[in-house]
């Protein structure tokens, strides 16, 4: 089927030039400041890779995705490494961070795969202090740095404009660079990911649809409904290609607002919006049976060909808010399965 992509100027605060400084930056400055490529690391060495690091950074790791991701990347030689710190909520009140590191090299050579994941405390030598809420001290075998995790005010404090069965659950910063909202529709028990467009996500859009109601952005290849009644934009769609990469654009799934939403009422939410899962997850969505594993919030599909968003234009033909969500939240594939996100991720 022919995909009539239309580029499109949009009159909303949030949509800005994909420049160096903008669309670039959103990747490289919020989610992955890069490690030099000189480090020359051991990169099968874990303590003299998180010391430099610690180095490196003295003055401040900043960290904005919303689960507490802090990625890296570098070159070690001819082997791209790749890896993150997590300061998510549960292990940075026990004092203590997840560490991970890898090579995605892919080809014929003697290169080693390298994939390791620990969580480390003050039996590690590895010490977080806490200065204030969104501040910390990470040390370790001699080397310091300061914690900043970004600190969601702003959106908290903003009214936001939603029907009277919506919950307003909380902020979420991705990787990606892009904010959302994540809501919850009480009238038929479904989450929504809406775009924030009370900041700027160095994103051009083109209409994937003749009348506009399907749109795409050209850096991240996030698919969003137009909603034109409620102004707003509802993800429902992210690159398969991404997802399987793992990459920056893989969606929102593993970027929950965390450190602003009760633990206990996220579960309860889940559980609301997948009954079957009540008895098998804790707070967070965090699964019983599985340690380090979560419930992945994912309703929108993982597309492979753009013509595959077109089955949302189906929803167009709803004019009440809770009839438009439920048709938005349930068109994707995965939604019936369930979804379960590695803690590595």
């Amino acid at each position: 089927m022919y995909i009539n992509r239309m580029f499109i100027s949009l009159s909303l605060a949030f949509i800005v030039s994909s420049s160096v400084n903008a669309g670039t930056a959103a990747t490289i400055s919020f989610n992955a400041d890069m490690i030099a490529s000189s480090l020359q690391s051991n990169f099968d060495d874990r303590d003299q890779l998180i010391t430099s690091i610690l180095k490196q950074k003295k003055n401040g790791m900043l960290v904005y995705p919303s689960e507490g991701y802090y990625y890296f990347e570098f070159m070690n030689g001819a082997t791209p490494i790749k890896g993150n710190f997590r300061f998510d909520m549960k292990l940075r009140n026990q004092g203590k961070v997840a560490f991970t590191f890898y090579s995605d090299w892919k080809t014929a050579t003697d290169q080693p795969s390298v994939d390791n994941y620990w969580i480390l405390g003050a039996e590690d030598g590895l010490i977080l202090t806490k200065i204030s809420e969104f501040r910390y001290q990470l040390s370790y075998r001699g080397e310091s740095a300061v914690v900043i995790i970004y600190d969601a005010e702003s959106e908290l404090s903003t009214e936001h404009d939603l029907d009277g069965d919506e919950e307003y659950v909380g902020p979420v910063f991705d990787e990606s660079g892009i904010r959302f909202h994540l809501i919850f529709d009480h009238s038929n028990n479904s989450f929504l990911y809406v775009l924030n467009e009370d900041f700027n996500q160095a994103e051009h859009f083109i209409a994937v649809d003749d009348n506009q109601d399907i749109l795409l952005g050209l850096r991240s290849k996030f698919a969003y409904f137009n909603d034109k009644k409620n102004q707003r934009l509802v993800l429902i769609g992210v690159d398969l290609s991404n997802v399987e990469n793992n990459t920056y654009y893989d969606g929102p799934f593993d970027q929950l607002p965390d450190s602003f939403v009760d633990p206990v009422h996220l579960q309860k939410l889940i559980e609301k919006y997948e009954p079957r899962l009540l008895g098998k997850i804790g707070p967070y969505g965090d699964f019983l049976d599985a340690e380090e594993s979560r419930y992945a919030i994912m309703p929108y599909m993982e597309y492979q060909f753009e013509e595959q968003l077109l089955k949302y234009l189906s929803c167009t033909k709803y004019q009440q808010r809770e009839q438009l969500n439920y048709c938005l939240a349930n068109n994707a594939e995965s939604i019936l399965e369930g979804n379960v996100l590695s803690a590595t991720d």
